[in-house]
């Protein structure tokens, strides 16, 4: 006996007969469209006011440089303005709730703006004055770019408005063979400056030293180009023998904080990072 037939209505194994639908002829379940894509988000403020302070944190601005500036008026006074690298940080701008969790204010209760700062950054209008409108600035996370014109404008940071600060950068010139790495008046720090610069600013977490790339250049006698920075610091694996010991001259504030240490084991000193001053400025977007 044959099993074998062309009927598949006949057939033990047929998957059709004359009142199946064929697939071709199956109404299609329509998809949403890409651009009914969800757009806007109206019930924000509808959220719980725990979940909205989660969403502010994950928005905070990252960390800037807030830059230093020297200029002479008409009557040949000199005067500083500052710039924040960004401009305004945007979160300030968003609305009451955001511009009330991240700005602090005078008069503002200490303990809960502990809480705020250990859940994201909190922004203080510094440098106000006649001349200036002044920046915004976070003492935790942003950097001060100072002290680019001699220790004596050390009282520009010494005021208790930025004992929290965590953050320094300053700019030291005289980069040669012919100089003294300290003691020399072309450099900006001494060994008192830095001893009295940790204990003014008790908080300081790092202190980045800004070597200008032009003064590098010229003392060394060999256009090198810079290589990329390696974690926050320059890069001298490609320098040659002079230029090695040019960078080593310059980080001999790394054995006079060592030596700090040891005299004044009661104050805390910042870690030391060296950089180029314009690897500097591109990488932290300062252009």
């Amino acid at each position: 006996m044959s099993l074998s037939t062309n009927n598949p209505e006949s057939s033990p194994m047929g998957l059709t007969n004359q009142n199946t639908v064929p697939l071709s002829s199956a109404p299609l379940i329509e998809q949403p469209s890409s651009t009914l894509a969800l757009q806007k988000f109206t019930i924000f403020t509808n959220l719980p006011q725990e979940i909205r302070l989660l969403i502010w944190a994950r928005a905070a601005p990252p960390p800037s440089v807030i830059s230093q500036n020297s200029l002479v008026d008409s009557f040949g006074y000199k005067y500083y303005t500052h710039r924040r690298g960004g401009g305004v940080p945007a979160i300030l701008h968003v609305c009451s709730e955001s511009r009330y969790e991240f700005l602090a204010r005078d008069g503002d209760d200490e303990d809960a703006l502990e809480i705020r700062r250990r859940v994201h950054p909190v922004y203080k209008l510094y440098f106000k004055t006649k001349r200036s409108l002044g920046v915004y600035m976070s003492l935790d996370i942003d950097s001060f770019w100072c002290l680019k014109y001699g220790a004596k404008n050390f009282n520009s940071i010494r005021s208790s408005n930025y004992y929290c600060m965590r953050h320094l950068v300053i700019t030291i010139r005289g980069v040669s063979f012919g100089r003294p790495a300290l003691g020399s008046s072309s450099f900006w720090l001494s060994q008192a400056e830095l001893l009295s610069l940790s204990q003014h600013l008790p908080r300081l977490e790092t202190l980045t030293i800004l070597i200008k790339e032009r003064e590098f250049q010229m003392c060394t006698y060999h256009w090198v180009p810079l290589a990329p920075e390696v974690n926050g610091n320059l890069d001298e694996s490609a320098f040659n023998n002079a230029q090695c010991w040019l960078i080593a001259r310059v980080k001999v504030f790394d054995a006079v904080m060592a030596e700090l240490r040891v005299k004044h084991p009661t104050t805390k000193f910042p870690s030391l990072k060296y950089r180029f001053e314009q690897q500097f400025m591109a990488n932290e977007n300062m252009g």
